[in-house]
């Protein structure tokens, strides 16, 4: 972490000088340094119930303080959707040489209905995100399901399309096509999952995943996955540590 905070400190003491011919004092470098280690501290530590010793052995060096932190405990599991209509649960995955998008649809038992998982090419992951959102849906469409609750465990793909972000020009063919489409249903909800509550979507948009395909049957289920949907069904609920 040290590594890599001066790393970017230092390139963006860089771009200060030779952009607007102005410098930083080393002292004040070197604080934006250790204050970019406590705040990965920070995110490292998020969900643990005790920091470890060698993270509180870190801290110490750094001058990062785990006393002054207020933890809080958020519960989370997935919600079912109505008995009219069904529930899109997608993800992405983005890795260092392959990107694949996944996501099922569940009825209001929280039987699995149908489910995707599909290779794709590697871009920003809020473009990801939002193709496995259009793919739920199509797939959706095709099954002839006309109400439809979508969830996603990215809040800004999520904001995209309920117009409470702009949306990035290198996406909007993909949000105008995911309009269109949305146009054929009688009803549509949109909502945002913690990453606990998309389980069973995120094991699916794994390239990993042994079964690949637009619409794979349902039968094709992992054990692993049917044991995460059954979960779902049973409304197990995940606990979020957050430490303030």
């Amino acid at each position: 972490m040290g590594f890599h905070a001066a790393i970017y400190q230092i390139w963006k003491e860089r771009n200060f000088r030779i952009f607007e011919s102005k410098s930083t004092h080393k002292t004040q470098i070197l604080k934006r340094i250790l204050g970019d280690i406590c705040f990965k501290m920070n995110q490292l530590t998020a969900c643990r119930e005790t920091p470890h010793a060698r993270a509180i052995e870190a801290a110490k060096i750094f001058g990062y303080k785990f006393s002054d932190m207020v933890r809080t405990v958020h519960h989370c599991s997935w919600a079912k959707p109505q008995k009219d209509e069904v529930k899109i649960n997608s993800d992405a995955s983005l890795e260092s040489h392959c990107a694949s998008i996944g996501g099922l649809i569940r009825d209001d038992l929280g039987m699995s209905l149908a489910m995707f998982s599909v290779d794709t090419d590697m871009e920003d992951i809020y473009v990801l995100e939002l193709k496995a959102i259009f793919q739920g849906i199509i797939l959706a469409k095709a099954k002839s399901y006309s109400k439809i609750w979508i969830e996603s465990d990215s809040q800004f793909a999520v904001n995209i399309i309920l117009k409470q972000e702009s949306t990035p020009w290198n996406c909007w063919n993909l949000v105008s096509d995911i309009f269109t489409t949305l146009e054929g249903f009688v009803s549509w909800k949109i909502t945002h999952s913690w990453r606990e509550g998309n389980s069973p979507a995120d094991l699916l948009s794994k390239p990993s995943y042994p079964f690949k395909g637009l619409d794979i049957p349902v039968e094709h289920s992992t054990a692993q996955l049917l044991h995460l949907i059954e979960e779902d069904r049973n409304e197990v609920k995940y606990a979020r540590v957050y430490l303030r």
